[in-house]
């Protein structure tokens, strides 16, 4: 390496952490203390010291009464500097609104919260048998008015559960409490917990609700706890309560536990609530049928199939009462998508069985959602730095055919200002485009959601286990750009179901595309690459494809999740066959359906993500993504729109889309940069965070490149080596700005080039050597999107 680029090397790293020195000096220059009263102190910092693993710190952290004031990534208290920055020099109202808006006053060290959050802490630890322990308070005083509070904790020995006796005198309780006790959270040995004892209280409750006792409680279970006979350990007791009956009026009798059946089921179909509350009458004018033992009442004129109603019930006549069957109704009928609110009562009947158990009548009372409805939607796009904008008309019925099925037709238009293209027409018999643009895109799409599988075997019960959905699409796409005009026209039928709340699965046995492109310009395929051109020309997909999607995140709940896919996808297998078993012949070096050349493929594609929460406000959020193609047979080329790209809003922000790669290919003369091929591997790290209000704020970095897994006219920088594909990454960083706006997040990300694999060897590294220029390197690699990059 020469003395010059160490010498340019070296100095372009002194500035950047001269730059970085210069910021921490702006963002503690408004000394963060300037408004701390005289002989007070800042709170700088609030810690938990504590020797015993097993008692979780997070949970004390709770009972902490102050906390320090918020920072921005951990480092910048940016609230606390805007209400200084508001409440110093020279007063504007302006800046004054502000402050109170963004602003956050100084959290000044205060003795009584101190002391508040000792005394808190040591009941949390009785309550999880450490009634020995002991919290003290530390504070260290610094220079700067600032000080840092330490909570030492000694635990000392917890007490534990020595014996566990059940005093339950009804039979069949006791038989099957005692049948249950290998899942009892209570076990000998285990901290005296006060939470886990109300948690068993709640599971034995739960469980004799699946078991037919419908009135059961937890309030009917209680414990006695005795610890004279041994130091630090505890003998339990649970007691059963037995109910108190009322015979008659002010006479009460101690009576047991009875098991409830369900006798009859009564379907409200469309209930109003408001209209049942201001009418007594309200119900005697509905309408009755009975269908499969089930009374459907309704008002005029019955909106659903009572079959579509029964398929997602799962409550039966002369069942046993089970909380189980109770939370699958609600699940699986929520699921239809047409009720706003869904109520399920059970009413006790005179009657009883032969064993004395009673009868309790189910009325399930449904009020619709409405049934039609149409939205216009006027959106502005940004795709790699191409400017547009567009319309939507989306019309929804959530009841076509009186089964819940679920048709939505959509009709979009968009018009933009392309740079990437070969050359502009002179001339068009196209539609005319106003000058501002030269791109039009047109588009309908029809769905239609049926909630069960169509089978051509009975599928009733697996429609109801797996909550399965069949789907019907039909759409058409219209593209006119300067150098082109395509549509593009799917067909497709699938089903999706669930196996289970965090596993769920979709499959297409029928997915067929039709691309046709016409009204080139003069010189068309002679101006893009030789690489491209076979995804210029007309062609066929007839594909099969399945995913699996596991995602076990816990909705409004700040913890951490796994969010894991993995597809396959096939195409032009089954006309292959066809062609061979008919004999057919070559239309040239390919065979073709309806004329047109079909793609024979095999694609599959692994996506998984982790998402850390250090706190609400606070989260990670990571990506690995694995693409491979393979085409063969008919094809010696992935069709274009199934080609795997990197850059854009979702990839590797630093790149505007489809421009990075093949591999460390790069070809300075083209103008057309739609680089795509048939392997992708990218990885994704981001640091989410709040600033305030609706704003949020990310820290990024992208890392990745697409190649092809044979050899083409580009040559061996674009083909995928095992051995060396490490060197052919990019690695991109950057910032954003999100604005949650509750229906949706607007995304702004900046990003930087850190590692670019087009540059010679040595030299890739360009944030070491490269000038920077704010508006080149990073203004210029603005991505706006909707929603969350992944």
């Amino acid at each position: 390496m020469s003395n010059k680029y160490k010498h340019k090397k070296f100095r372009c790293i002194f500035c950047y952490v001269l730059i970085y020195f210069i910021g921490l000096i702006f963002f503690n220059s408004c000394s963060p203390t300037k408004l701390v009263p005289e002989k007070q102190y800042l709170l700088n910092k609030s810690s938990i010291k504590i020797d015993d693993k097993k008692i979780d710190s997070e949970a004390l952290s709770n009972y902490i009464k102050q906390k320090p004031n918020k920072k921005l990534v951990y480092v910048f208290r940016f609230h606390l500097w805007v209400h200084n920055l508001a409440n110093t020099g020279r007063k504007w109202k302006w800046k004054k609104k502000i402050g109170d808006i963004i602003g956050e006053k100084p959290v000044i060290l205060d003795d009584f919260y101190t002391k508040k959050s000792v005394r808190q802490m040591q009941i949390y630890l009785k309550n999880k048998g450490y009634y020995n322990a002991k919290v003290q308070d530390s504070v260290i005083y610094y220079n700067n008015k600032t000080a840092d509070v330490v909570y030492l904790v000694f635990p000392g020995k917890p007490y534990t559960v020595r014996n566990i006796e059940y005093v339950i005198d009804d039979v069949d309780i006791r038989n099957l409490v005692f049948s249950d006790t290998a899942n009892s959270i209570i076990k000998k040995g285990v901290n005296f917990d006060v939470d886990k004892f109300q948690e068993e209280r709640v599971r034995i409750a739960r469980f004799l609700n699946t078991k037919g006792y419908y009135y059961f409680v937890k309030e009917y279970l209680d414990y006695q706890a005795d610890s004279s006979f041994k130091e630090n350990a505890v003998d339990v007791t649970m007691r059963l309560k037995l109910p108190v009956k009322e015979i008659a009026e002010d006479e009460f009798i101690i009576d047991h536990h009875r098991k409830q059946k369900i006798k009859d089921i009564f379907v409200y179909t469309d209930f109003d609530q408001k209209r049942a509350m201001q009418d007594t009458n309200y119900l005697q004018n509905f309408d009755t049928i009975v269908h499969e033992g089930v009374y459907f009442l309704y008002d005029k004129k019955l909106p659903i199939k009572p079959t579509t109603i029964i398929r997602n019930i799962y409550l039966k006549n002369d069942d046993y009462y089970d909380i189980r069957n109770v939370d699958k109704s609600y699940k699986f009928l929520s699921g239809l998508k047409i009720y706003k609110l869904i109520n399920i009562q059970f009413i006790e009947t005179k009657d009883t069985t032969d064993l004395g158990d009673e009868y309790l009548n189910v009325y399930i009372q449904f009020t619709p959602h409405t049934v039609q409805s149409y939205t216009f939607e006027v959106v502005g796009t940004n795709s790699s730095s191409d400017i547009g904008m567009g319309g939507n008309f989306i019309y929804q019925h959530k009841n076509l055919f009186r089964g819940a099925e679920n048709f939505e037709f959509k009709l979009n238009g968009e018009l933009q200002m392309l740079k990437n293209v070969i050359q502009e027409k002179e001339e068009t018999t196209n539609i005319n485009i106003p000058k501002l643009f030269n791109s039009l895109e047109l588009g309908g799409e029809a769905k239609l959601y049926i909630p069960k599988f169509l089978l051509p075997v009975k599928s009733e019960m697996l429609s109801k286990k797996y909550e399965a959905k069949s789907t019907f699409t039909l759409s058409e796409n219209y593209q006119q750009r300067p150098d082109y005009t395509r549509t593009i026209t799917n067909a497709s039928f699938g089903y999706f179901w669930k196996t289970s709340d965090h596993f769920k699965h979709f499959l297409n046995p029928f997915d067929i595309n039709s691309i046709h492109i016409y009204d080139t310009i003069h010189g068309f395929s002679d101006s893009i690459p030789t690489y491209l051109k076979g995804s210029y020309d007309d062609f066929l997909i007839t594909a099969i494809n399945y995913s699996l999607v596991f995602n076990n995140q816990r909705i409004n709940k700040s913890t951490d999740f796994t969010f894991f896919t993995i597809s396959f996808e096939t195409a032009g297998n089954n006309v292959n066959l066809y062609n061979k078993i008919a004999n057919t012949e070559k239309n040239g070096e390919y065979y073709k359906l309806l004329n047109v050349r079909y793609a024979q493929y095999f694609k599959t594609d692994i996506d998984y993500r982790y998402y850390h929460f250090f706190t609400s406000k606070n989260n990670l959020a990571t990506r690995l993504f694995l693409g491979l193609g393979l085409p063969y047979g008919n094809s010696n080329q992935l069709p274009f729109v199934k080609q795997y790209y990197c850059g854009g809003a979702n990839g590797i922000r630093a790149w505007s889309v489809r421009s990075l790669g093949p591999g460390t290919y790069f070809d300075p003369k083209s103008t057309y940069q739609f680089q795509s091929a048939d392997l992708k591997l990218e990885s994704n790290i981001e640091y989410r965070f709040d600033i305030f209000w609706m704003f949020k704020g990310a820290l990024f970095v992208d890392a990745g490149n697409i190649w092809f897994l044979n050899s083409t006219e580009l040559g061996a920088d674009a083909k995928f080596m095992f051995d060396r594909f490490y060197k052919d990454l990019a690695v991109g960083t950057g910032l954003g700005i999100r604005i949650d706006l509750s229906m949706f997040i607007f995304r702004f990300d900046f990003g930087l080039k850190l590692r670019d694999p087009k540059e010679e060897i040595g030299k890739r590294w360009i944030i070491a050597y490269k000038k920077f220029n704010i508006m080149d390197d990073f203004l210029k690699n603005i991505n706006i999107g909707i929603g969350f990059p992944f």
